[in-house]
Order: C-alpha cells, then sequence, then structure tokens
C-alpha cells in the first residue's frame, strides 16, 4: 500500500472513531441509550424504522437522510 492510500484509510478511520465518540458523548449528556440516529443501531433495543418523535418535533427518514419536522 502506498503512502497516499495509507494516510487516507486513516483519516476515513479517525473520522468514524471521531463520530463514535460525538455519537456516545450526546447519549451521556441526553440520557439516552438510543443515540441520535446518526449512527444507527442494531439490537433488541434499537429504534424501529419510521419517523421518531422528539420533544421538539418528528424525526423523518428520506433518501438523502433525516428530516427534523418542528411542532408549531
Amino acid at each position: 500500500m502506498d503512502i497516499d492510500r495509507a494516510r487516507a484509510v486513516n483519516d476515513v478511520a479517525q473520522t468514524i472513531i471521531n463520530s463514535a465518540k460525538v455519537e456516545v458523548d450526546a447519549m451521556k449528556v441526553s440520557g439516552s441509550n438510543k443515540g441520535t440516529g446518526f449512527i444507527p443501531l442494531s439490537g433488541p433495543d434499537s429504534p424501529k424504522p419510521g419517523p421518531r418523535t422528539t420533544p421538539t418535533g418528528v424525526l423523518e427518514e428520506t433518501p438523502t437522510g433525516v428530516v427534523h419536522r418542528l411542532r408549531g
């Protein structure tokens, strides 16, 4: 593997690690064990597909990501 490719792999791996750390920190702050939805959870307690309600509105999954529709 050449050095540029190794650096690219390292950068992607570091981004994934940092994203997971932020997700865990968000769960600690919110007191939730369900995550933000940015990194999908798997297992018996993971949220089911479809709209999810939040205190401020509804999260809807779209083909390009997640839309947060605010109440009011």
